[in-house]
């Protein structure tokens, strides 16, 4: 049975993240394959343990509004109300990425992609290392994103994910809503947990 989180799960989890290795948090919706931004190495196994496309960028988690602004060139005005309103929660938006980010997290257009998580462990997680996380669901690509750490387990090997922040059953469900914000008026550009209709309610009030 793997270990549930505790402070020193966490501390040990961090110490982790912090010194290179790729590890697997839960979030409001499925467990994420968590690494330092800044560091290629990290983020160049996420790619590869995934298979995943090269043109489709890795997602940060944040915990706060001004760790969202290290990882962004501009903040929209229309950020905040969404950020207001949905925030923590699982909405992520597209913003225009800060100069020299690591190219699997920044898409075709310069823009990347931030959520702020409303998971317990996975803020306790992300306020330890002090730094955003990478996001992307931890499975294979093609195969269907866990809701365990057990199914973490059975898909990657400890060589691979060395730390697994159990945080019990995640609730899954739709993934998170994605918006572009770097239009106006925004585009969504993936449906999910958050609703349309929602958005457009609240863009409304601009």
């Amino acid at each position: 049975m793997l270990e549930t989180y505790s402070s020193e799960k966490i501390d040990r989890v961090a110490a982790a993240v912090l010194a290179g290795a790729v590890v697997a948090y839960p979030t409001e919706t499925f467990y994420a394959l968590g690494a330092d931004p800044r560091q290629a190495q990290a983020v160049d196994r996420i790619v590869e343990m995934k298979g995943r496309d090269p043109g489709k960028p890795l997602l940060l988690i944040v915990d706060s509004m001004a760790m969202l602004r290290e990882w962004v060139a501009s903040v929209p005005p229309s950020l905040a109300l969404v950020a207001e309103h949905f925030w923590p929660g699982p909405l992520t938006v597209v913003m225009r990425a800060r100069a020299g980010l690591h190219e699997a997290l920044v898409g075709a257009e310069g823009t990347v992609a931030v959520r702020h998580s409303p998971h317990p462990a996975a803020r306790a997680l992300i306020g330890r290392c002090a730094v955003a996380l990478t996001g992307t669901s931890a499975n294979r690509a093609g195969d269907s994103p866990p809701r365990t750490a057990t199914q973490v387990r059975d898909t990657f090997s400890p060589h691979e994910v060395g730390e697994i922040l159990d945080g019990g059953e995640t609730a899954g469900g739709s993934p998170s809503t994605l918006i572009d914000l770097t239009v106006e008026p925004c585009r969504v550009l993936r449906s999910g947990a958050v609703s349309d209709e929602q958005i457009a309610e609240v863009l409304r009030l601009l």
